[in-house]
């Protein structure tokens, strides 16, 4: 098995492929809208990173909704004797368990986990522990085993202890990859860290959202490679 710094290498080769966007071209604030560079540029380029990602998608439709880069770097590093957690499910769901030896999926919405379930069903896919946990009937608080993987002051997500809570399921260093998709995924991650192995994959996906900033804080000193649709970015972390 490679070591979490060949792996890192590897995806940065893998992502530095010329066809895919380098650069999350970021909506202007409220305030800079109007008839300037930045903004023009924006709405110029924005439909043509859509239509790029539309383009990508039919010709790689059984995969996750992250960066063309990331999909490519999932196909190369993730292997059979793997084991991986996805929160947030649908046709990564999928995909990661045509890669992985086995997938934990979590999904919080009970309509669309019927619908995938049965389309898993379908399609013999055997590798998949696929859990339903809906939203906390009350919006209890975390509790302070939990909170201690916080740092002080986060303003937790309402309504989700018992989803993120599926992760304490799992012991310390014990899983390769994490996708983080789904809800209340600052917490998610920051319990996630624990559980990867060395040199396991922490995937965030959309990590360009101002609410994420405490993830980048507790990882910045694992290897990352940046990865984007030019319009939403994914960010893959190597545990050291």
């Amino acid at each position: 098995m490679q070591t979490s710094q060949a792996r890192y290498e590897q995806a940065k080769e893998l992502a530095a492929n010329f066809f895919f966007v380098k650069r999350n071209i970021k909506a202007p604030a409220e305030a800079a809208k109007g008839a300037n560079f930045t903004y023009i540029s924006y709405r110029l380029l924005r439909p043509v990173l859509k239509t790029y990602y539309w383009i990508f998608k039919q010709f790689n439709r059984m995969t996750s909704w992250t960066s063309p880069a990331s999909i490519v770097i999932f196909r190369e590093l993730l292997t059979k004797d793997m084991k991986g957690v996805e929160f947030g499910s649908g046709k990564s769901t999928a995909f990661f368990a045509q890669h992985l030896g086995h997938l934990t999926s979590i999904e919080h919405h009970k309509g669309w986990h019927e619908k995938v379930q049965a389309w898993m069903k379908e399609r013999n896919i055997s590798n998949v522990d696929y859990r339903l946990v809906e939203p906390d009937e009350k919006e209890k608080p975390f509790p302070a085993p939990m909170l201690s993987y916080f740092p002080e002051g986060l303003e937790t997500k309402k309504g989700f202890v018992n989803y993120v809570s599926e992760l304490l399921t799992f012991d310390d260093n014990s899983i390769d990859f994490l996708l983080v998709d789904g809800r209340a995924r600052t917490e998610c991650a920051l319990i996630g860290i624990h559980k990867l192995k060395s040199g396991g994959l922490l995937v965030l996906d959309n990590a360009e959202r101002d609410w994420y900033k405490p993830v980048h804080e507790a990882v910045k000193d694992w290897p990352c490679v940046f990865t984007t649709t030019g319009l939403t970015d994914t960010v893959i972390w190597f545990k050291p």
